[in-house]
């Protein structure tokens, strides 16, 4: 699914800044009225575009979780479950920047051997200067952070790896 949003000359628009502005803007409502991060975002400056592309929907997963060494529903039988290594990815949700911290300096979120609760925030990508949380979407322990703080990253690079809660 494609999303374009076109931004119609004004009379007596501003300079690009205000043309941008106004972009960011109606970006950030749209990502406000919908439930998912998009798959990829394509500026173009002259005469003012902005496409957003959202992934088919045809996982049951959360988005943004990958379990690793994961059969498809044709090679798994009864009994036997996606997550059988116990570990699971945590993947960017869009294209931007990634940060381990709330600000340059703090200490991070989450460090590797440090458990974590569904819901809780470890990391952040700076998209189109959106900071978007990046939440666990379940209980486990932090394997690995694979992304280095500050680097870029695209649609489902995998930031971290969690092994699952052993409170079952």
């Amino acid at each position: 699914m494609t999303e374009v949003i076109n931004s119609e000359p004004r009379i007596g628009a501003g300079s690009l800044a205000e043309a941008l502005n106004d972009v960011s803007r109606s970006a950030q409502q749209l990502l406000a009225d919908v439930n998912s991060q998009p798959r990829a975002l394509r500026i173009r400056a002259g005469d003012v575009q902005v496409e957003l592309e959202w992934p088919a929907h045809v996982g049951s997963a959360p988005a943004g979780v990958v379990p690793q060494n994961v059969a498809t529903a044709e090679e798994l039988t009864a009994g036997e479950t996606a997550t059988a290594s116990g570990l699971f990815d945590l993947c960017a949700p869009t294209v931007g920047t990634f940060y381990v911290s709330p600000e340059p300096g703090a200490a991070p979120f989450v460090a590797e051997g440090d458990l974590v609760r569904a819901g809780q925030q470890v990391g952040i990508v700076e998209a189109m200067k959106l900071m978007i949380p990046i939440e666990a979407e379940r209980d486990g322990q932090v394997i690995a952070v694979l992304a280095a703080n500050g680097g870029p990253v695209e649609y489902g690079d995998r930031l971290f790896t969690f092994a699952t809660a052993c409170s079952e």
